[in-house]
Parts: structure tokens; sequence; C-alpha cells
């Protein structure tokens, strides 16, 4: 599902043009309906790429992506880094909190 067939889904479904409903969002929020839905998407993203084991490919198709790249794009612009590097960050981190862990055990 893309952008605009979910700004005519929620027009429809509320009986507004998608064009009122888009300025609501802004002056109430203000941001746009594609700011909100990206940062819906993005904060899902880490959640996916943290708490499950799916491929990149397949976290950006349960986000609504047509492909990996675009999702690739969109996470690196949002982040600052790829989905990639976002997970080998995680396990960096998973590793150093074990270690520090075991080492804390033994004192």
């Amino acid at each position: 599902m893309i952008l605009s067939d979910i700004n005519t889904i929620i027009g429809s479904r509320f009986s507004y043009q998608t064009n009122y409903i888009s300025s609501l969002l802004h002056r109430e929020l203000g941001k746009s309906f594609s700011e909100i839905l990206l940062s819906q998407r993005m904060e899902r993203a880490v959640i996916l790429l943290k708490g499950t084991s799916l491929a990149i490919n397949e976290v950006a198709l349960m986000l609504g992506y047509r492909n990996s790249s675009h999702f690739y794009m969109a996470f690196r612009e949002y982040y600052g880094v790829s989905p990639r590097e976002y997970i080998q960050y995680l396990s960096k981190q998973y590793l150093l909190a074990y270690l520090y862990y075991r080492v804390a055990m033994k004192a």
C-alpha cells in the first residue's frame, strides 16, 4: 500500500478530502501525513530489527515498501545509518553487555 492509497482510504472512511486531512494533521501535529507515516514506519523498523530475526527485505515488505532499496534509503536518511549498520551496532552492544555481565558475575 502506498501513501496515496492510505490517504484515499482515510479520506473515504471519514468522508473528508485528502487535502483537508493533510492540512488538519499539519495544523494540529505540525507534521504532514507522509512525515507521520515515515516516523511510524521507522519506529516499527527498529522494533522489528531489534526483536526478530527477520531479514531486512522482509522487514521492508512488512512496512509497506515495495522493495528493500527504498527501505534502505529511507532508513539511512532517517537514522543516518543503513539497516545493516544498525543491526551490526546492536550486535556489538549486546556483546558488550554480555561481556560486562560475565565479568561482573565473576567479581
